[in-house]
């Protein structure tokens, strides 16, 4: 509109005449009972206006003027423009929406008395109306203004409201001949009114699918070079909400668009643009747009910003996991100050997007917290509210907790099928375990009542907080899983199949499961990456035995065949990647997945035929994978040891470290290990003045464990000027400061014992001491097996100390004490290894264990001490029987502190060999007091042997074949127990 402005037009009644004009504007509106239900009166005593249209009107020196008039309906012509934006009290419109609005027709509208109608009416239906009246006459300019006029309409409400005027408008017989007028009029329109009708279109018309939507599609692939940007950003969102955004007209909106990415002004058509197209933009570029969209930041006014423009920022690096920090400091430090004015329910997304990026900044997570916190007692609205218990309910406080729950109480009978999954997630995070409260029954009614809405996502956080709970009711696990099958029937997207069978595989039973899911499941099986097997194989293991307990005997077998068929297609998939960074890739996303062990062994073994491929920062990462793994990976231990060894200037400093961890966890030493040692020694000598403190600490920490200990380093660790530096750092981390204390005392510990001659003392005991205090003891039911067992071998109680803590502070499952004959002594006689506490833990129930405050004997000549270890899976290799090293370092600090050291390995104590109790009685008499040490794998229990015809050595070499096991009753992703289940497990011994 050249040169001029819309007259001001404000109602100035009383409220007599303004309940009149209220009441007029309600009754000429077919959706007027959503605008009444919405405003319910409530605003009449707050604010003079409730119903008004405003008008700005410029004067030639761009002045603004008003005028009041009683008239609801005023309608001011000036130099031939026309235009009028609706105003809301409940709803401001965005001063952006409006401007656009003006801006889009400025130049384009004549002087027309049918524009001013359709521009002056509150009612999409009058709106309607009127062009179905004047159908003969209208132009172009008047369908697209009706059509966006409408749309400005729609913006007003939101909700219930929204739907409500939706449905109004679909339904009007005269919305179709609009969009069919729309149609004919394509080619007589500008691109950008195309771009803002197609965004309008998406939300007015049933379905993207609308004939509409496809020729405004189809004439804007054909104008894509004559839009600018902002046509363009918003081109990106509508095709984003098409779920278009991978066809080749989106893919030449991005290209466009970073080709004019100097151009961007707005930061917010750059973000909206950014979370659209982030996933189809090259390393390369992403960081241009992320400059680009930090240098309008930096810009911008902050109070032009907005949050949604920062949220969009957020959502992108989170989406793309890209980071870039600078970036997202500039959107945390506005995010600061925007703080008070964002929604809560923002608020909470930003949150949950931040914890994705695992962004750390301390002041922003208690800022985003007090404010969630504040904001809390006047949340009313169930969606709303949801997202608070979703966001702050696993850390907030007892008191924070309560207020969540009674407020969760109140809304919980008018939740969306959306807000009840989130609801539900935040009450698993909250701990929410009583099935009696008011509030779960409710929401289980709620469940009920909604359960043909809920989606599959939702219902996996539903099963999952309802699994939880004590005693759940099982109606709603038959109605949720009538509709995990339903939904099952017609899925054709394997992330859908997948999501239903791991969300039935959580349900407590499976009764109304039939063959349908195996053929579902088969039919989706050549469209599943080897990622989705992994998670599949997962979900039907569980689906399998509980279908085992539930004795359904036929489907049982048919899921077991489903599961070799997915490990032999996972096989086959694995045995053809010649990439070990694929390789890599894989490994991390089941590891992640708390992956299937066939899975795993699958790919890891593969690396053996990929080994010529190794770089030295593919070294790094095939490291880090072991250690996360406790995989032991022979040859690709040894190659990483060579390639490391020949070209360690390849490999940073910081690296060294990585690339030593699965050597030192998993106790291996390669072939090379004097050279790779003293390499990786060399390579970070020099920098022991510029390495991080920490860093420093934990690396010399691993040396130590491979039984290396370069003097620099260790020196240098226990100068006065490190410690105090690593003081200084520890308080800037203190989440993490517990850590490398502890990795601290390790390393003094360990120095302390096997380098005397470096005379480093040891100053660790009041630290030990406060964390005994803290320690907490688990009662493992083979623990207490042995325990009895032991009582009985020993000839009673008094000979024997349970949870033993030895010198320096290692616990130690049992301990005896032998004279030189080879007979035991009584413990209490010569008290615990720790009398020195002076009363310090009296009274607990550790002081009690450990029976510390008694009188201690010397002990006769001769006589030794014996540490009796009980070694549960998680010290083991996963796929072997190799100790890890934290236990042969224990071992040899021990016998260095005079004990004689025992291993009882949880697969022999719970192995076929030693069912009967006096097999097991006979095999811990010759483990304590056979005369010459040895490993105790090589000695079974004499009648077992005799019994079993099979030695306990050959329980512990015997190999499997890599299939599935039959029985499923029995959990496959383990350790080698005994000769019996070796035939049921599927795990793999590589002991050579």
């Amino acid at each position: 509109m050249k040169g001029t402005a819309l007259s001001t037009v404000c109602l100035q009644t009383s409220r007599s005449e303004l309940l009149r004009s209220m009441a007029s504007s309600v009754a000429s509106f077919r959706i007027g009972a959503c605008i009444l239900a919405k405003s319910n009166l409530r605003q009449f005593g707050k604010a003079s206006v409730c119903v008004r249209c405003l008008h700005v009107v410029k004067d030639s020196a761009g002045n603004v003027k008003s005028k009041s008039s009683v008239s609801t309906q005023t309608v001011t012509r000036q130099a031939g423009m026309h235009s009028k934006v609706l105003r809301n009290t409940t709803r401001k419109i965005p001063g952006h929406s409006c401007q656009a609005a003006v801006e889009r027709f400025r130049g384009t509208l004549p002087a027309d008395a049918l524009l001013d109608e359709i521009s002056s009416t509150t009612d999409p239906t009058e709106v309607l109306n009127l062009t179905g009246r004047h159908r003969a006459r209208l132009t172009h300019v008047h369908i697209f203004h009706a059509f966006h006029h409408i749309w400005q309409l729609a913006k007003l409400h939101d909700g219930p409201y929204l739907t409500c005027f939706l449905d109004a408008v679909r339904r009007h017989p005269e919305f179709d001949a609009l969009c069919v007028l729309a149609e004919n009029k394509l080619n007589d329109v500008d691109g950008k009114l195309l771009v803002d009708t197609l965004y309008a279109a998406l939300r007015l018309t049933p379905e993207v699918h609308h004939p509409l939507v496809r020729e405004l599609r189809t004439e804007l692939n054909h104008r894509l070079d004559e839009l600018e940007t902002n046509a363009l950003s918003k081109l990106a969102v509508s095709l984003g909400d098409m779920n278009d955004n991978r066809s080749p007209m989106f893919c030449a909106t991005v290209r466009l668009f970073s080709d004019k990415l100097h151009t961007v002004d707005s930061i917010r058509e750059l973000s909206a643009w950014m979370r659209e197209a982030i996933h189809l933009v090259s390393p390369p570029n992403r960081q241009a747009v992320f400059q680009r969209a930090s240098q309008l930041l930096a810009e911008a006014n902050p109070m032009d910003i907005g949050d949604n423009s920062i949220r969009r920022i957020i959502h992108t690096m989170a989406r793309s996991r890209s980071v870039s920090q600078p970036l997202l400091n500039q959107c945390a430090q506005l995010l600061m100050e925007m703080m008070e004015s964002i929604p809560l329910k923002e608020l909470c997304m930003v949150q949950s997007m931040l914890r994705c990026l695992n962004y750390e900044n301390k002041e922003l997570q208690d800022a985003v917290h007090k404010t969630i916190i504040k904001k809390l007692p006047a949340c009313h609205d169930p969606e709303d509210l949801a997202y608070a218990i979703e966001s702050i309910g696993s850390v907030a406080s007892a008191d924070i907790k309560l207020l969540l729950a009674d407020k969760a109480e109140e809304v919980a009978s008018v939740l969306t099928p959306s807000a009840i999954s989130r609801m539900s997630a935040g009450l698993r995070l909250m701990g929410y375990r009583n099935h009696q409260t008011p509030l779960v029954q409710k929401l289980v009614r709620r469940i009920k009542a909604e359960s043909s809405s809920l989606q599959v996502d939702g219902l996996a956080d539903i099963v999952g907080f309802l699994v939880r709970l004590d005693s759940p009711d099982p109606e709603v696990f038959t109605i949720i899983q009538e509709r995990l099958l339903e939904i099952l029937g017609f899925a054709f997207s394997p992330s859908r199949v997948l999501t239903v069978v791991a969300t039935l595989a959580q349900l407590p039973t499976l009764d109304l499961l039939d063959c349908t899911v195996p053929k579902r499941v088969r039919a989706m099986m050549p469209q599943l990456n080897i990622a989705g097997i992994n998670y599949m194989l997962q979900a039907t293991s569980k689906i399998a035995r509980k279908l085992d307990k539930s004795k359904l005997g036929t489907l049982s077998q048919e899921v077991v065949e489903l599961r070799q068929e997915l490990f032999e297609r996972a096989q086959a998939s694995i045995d053809q990647i010649t990439s070990i960074y694929y390789l890599n890739n894989i490994v991390d996303i089941v590891l992640r997945d708390d992956g299937h062990v066939l899975v795993l062994d699958a790919a890891m073994k593969q690396f053996t035929n990929v080994l010529h491929r190794m770089t030295p920062q593919l070294a790094v990462d095939c490291a880090r994978n072991l250690f996360r793994a406790r995989y032991l990976q022979r040859d690709l231990m040894d190659k990483i040891a060579q390639v490391a060894t020949q070209k360690m200037n390849k490999i940073t400093p910081m690296q060294v470290l990585y690339i030593l961890s699965p050597f030192c966890s998993l106790n291996y030493l390669p072939p090379n290990a004097p050279a790779f040692f003293q390499a990786c020694v060399a390579r970070c000598q020099p920098f022991l003045d510029s390495l991080p403190t920490g860093y420093l600490v934990d690396l010399t920490h691993i040396l130590t464990f491979l039984q290396q200990f370069p003097e620099p380093f260790i020196r240098h660790i226990f100068s006065l000027d490190f410690l105090t530096k690593l003081d200084e750092e520890l308080e800037t981390i203190p989440d993490r400061s517990m850590m490398y204390r502890r990795k601290l005392m390790y390393l003094n510990r360990t120095v302390a014992l096997e380098c005397p001659e470096l005379q480093v003392p040891w100053f660790h005991e009041q630290f030990s001491q406060d964390l005994l205090k803290k320690r907490s003891l688990t009662m493992d039911s083979s623990l207490m097996s042995i325990q009895s067992s032991l009582v009985e071998v020993l000839g009673g109680p008094q000979y024997l100390r349970s949870f033993v803590v030895s010198p320096y502070y290692y616990d130690i499952s049992f301990e005896c004490v032998l004279d030189s004959d080879g007979h035991p002594l009584a413990c209490a006689d010569y008290g615990s290894v720790l009398n020195r506490s002076e009363g310090k833990v009296a009274g607990t129930m550790l002081a009690d264990l450990m029976q510390w405050g008694t009188q201690t004997k010397q002990l006769p000549q001769g006589a030794q001490r014996v540490a009796i270890d009980f070694l549960p899976s998680a010290l083991f290799c996963i796929n072997s029987r190799h100790t890890l090293g934290m236990v042969a370092l224990k071992q040899r600090h021990l016998e260095l502190m005079g004990y004689r050291y025992v291993q009882i390995p949880h697969f022999v104590w719970s192995s076929q060999v030693l069912a009967e109790h006096e097999e097991r009685i006979e095999y811990l008499r010759w483990l304590i007091f056979s005369p010459s040490k040895g490993l105790e794998e090589q000695r079974p229990a004499a009648a077992a042997a005799k019994n079993t015809g099979v030695g306990l050595s050959g329980v512990l070499t015997d190999k499997v074949r890599p299939k599935l096991p039959k029985n499923l009753g029995i959990q496959e992703e383990g350790l080698l127990e005994d000769e019996m289940v070796l035939k049921v497990l599927n795990t793999f011994d590589t002991i050579r």
